[in-house]
């Protein structure tokens, strides 16, 4: 890929971006025009693209507030003193924030002499990098109306996520992260990365407990967030970022969709904001204290740090996941003529053989298709049958979703086996347990009609009943787990005997 010219990008734009940054583009225009603050939904003074660090072009802004053309008491052409806007500036966003052309110069000097033999690799990356936030946010389906949220996390996966870091942290457990030559997402060549896996078991309360402990609870959350179904991409475990640490501002590799940030824990002599840009076309800093999660739509939302970190250390988990194209609301129907009427259909992600968050006829759809000549298929089958993989059936599907039309079909359909309410995926859990999770009242009312405890446990009836799985989900006065009280619920967790 040839790398384009600052005017050559900026006459592209239109052909290029999304609605989202070219309002970003349009409100930096303006800005520059009445020398102007705009102000986000946050109420925070905001910016325009390329001013912290390069997002759409390879330069940043050099527009700066001080030069003549930018003297508001210059404003008015009939002004002696007038200076009309240099051809160069013309579609350059106002610079507020000083010379960080001079600090991102600093940032690639410092990739190119870490990387000598292959210098030329960090300015690659950085013209996919570009290239990725030119192309790949309006070619993708946004889900919510700003594309970031900031949230408490779920209680227990903080806790759990703060205890594991509590005893595990260290230099001992924590391993350097081994970035490809010439990746210029984070200055680790200066300020190198740590990872502690909380996936291993050597790692006191580490393993796969920790792990889908911390996948459901941020599936939910997105879940209700999103009203999409999701399917787990990637689990980082605990990244440790230390003192003047950059994350250049990009947005992930597909198919990392749907995204949560929990801030662990963290040794800062002052905030280190996220820098988002929102569906709004406005860039937010976001800060983050300790057990706060932020929600975020990865594939379309540009976002990074390109402020340095200012303390000791910053440490946080990132959870991915990845739509498979089914509302949350209303889930998949077989009956249904507007859902794909078979498995073929099912498998080619009812978009053409293309994932459903890619738009047909967008860039991005060009690029998936050129690389991926198969069609999309996402995990989950939708059939009858046990699925391969997870080893969930129909009924998990329905029971997560809240379908109740999709169970009650399940159940009655001679061509169903009936049992299937009542068998285990390969994690141990039953339809119940997954209705629990999503706090559908008429699933377990359905599931208990048709002979299912309402004791039911994970793990292969040694883990916690619906309960107190509910409890990990929902707050104590939520009406759901006030339902399962009702119905006389027994609050159990792993080690406790009926």
């Amino acid at each position: 890929m040839t790398t384009k010219t600052q005017s050559e990008t900026m006459m592209n734009l239109h052909q290029c971006l999304g609605s989202s940054l070219l309002l970003a583009v349009a409100s930096a225009q303006q800005q520059q025009n009445d020398h102007s603050y705009d102000y986000n939904s946050f109420n925070q003074r905001t910016y325009g693209l390329d001013i912290s660090f390069p997002i759409t072009t390879p330069h940043v802004s050099s527009n700066y507030d001080y030069l003549p053309h930018n003297n508001p008491q210059y404003a008015s052409p009939s002004h002696p003193n007038y200076v009309a806007v240099p051809e160069e500036f013309k579609h350059m966003a106002l610079q507020r924030l000083g010379d960080r052309q001079y600090f991102y110069d600093h940032f690639m000097e410092g990739c190119r002499h870490h990387y000598a033999a292959h210098a030329d690799y960090c300015d690659e990356t950085e013209e996919e990098r570009i290239d990725m936030n030119l192309r790949q946010p309006p070619s993708m389906m946004n889900y919510t109306e700003l594309g970031f949220v900031k949230v408490n996390a779920p209680k227990k996966v903080f806790a759990a996520l703060q205890k594991f870091w509590e005893e595990n942290s260290g230099s001992g457990n924590e391993h350097a992260e081994d970035w490809d030559e010439g990746n210029t997402y984070t200055n680790h060549w200066d300020v190198p990365t740590f990872m502690l896996d909380v996936a291993d078991e050597k790692f006191k309360g580490g393993g796969e407990k920790l792990q889908k402990l911390i996948w459901d609870g941020a599936k939910s959350t997105l879940e209700k967030w999103t009203k999409e179904t999701l399917q787990p991409c990637s689990l980082y475990g605990i990244r440790k970022y230390g003192e003047g640490a950059v994350l250049a501002p990009h947005v992930d590799r597909l198919p990392l969709v749907t995204s949560a940030i929990i801030n662990v824990a963290q040794d800062v002599d002052e905030p280190w904001p996220l820098e988002v840009y929102g569906h709004d076309g406005m860039a937010y800093n976001i800060t983050m204290e300790p057990g706060e999660m932020i929600l975020y739509e990865s594939h379309s939302v540009v976002h990074g740090r390109p402020f340095p970190l200012k303390g000791r250390y910053y440490a946080n988990v990132f959870i991915h996941f990845e739509p498979v194209g089914h509302s949350v609301d209303h889930g998949f129907d077989p009956e249904d003529e507007t859902h794909m009427a078979t498995i073929q259909d099912i498998k080619s992600g009812f978009n053409k053989g293309l994932p459903p968050y890619i738009i047909d006829g967008s860039l991005e759809a060009a690029v998936w298709r050129r690389d991926n000549p198969e069609h999309w298929e996402h995990k989950h089958k939708y059939e009858a049958d046990e699925e391969e993989g997870t080893g969930a059936n129909g009924a998990h599907y329905a029971s997560n979703i809240g379908d109740v039309e999709k169970l009650t079909w399940i159940i009655e359909n001679p061509q169903h086996r009936k049992e299937m309410i009542h068998e285990h995926d390969y994690n141990g859990w039953l339809p119940i347990h997954e209705a629990a999770r999503g706090g559908h009242e008429e699933i377990v009312e359905l599931l208990l009609e048709h002979g299912v405890d309402i004791n039911e446990r994970t793990d292969f009836g040694e883990g916690q009943s619906v309960l107190n799985l509910a409890y990990d989900y929902h707050e104590e006065d939520h009406p759901f787990i006030q339902f399962l009280l009702q119905l006389g619920a027994e609050d159990l967790d792993s080690e406790e005997e009926l």
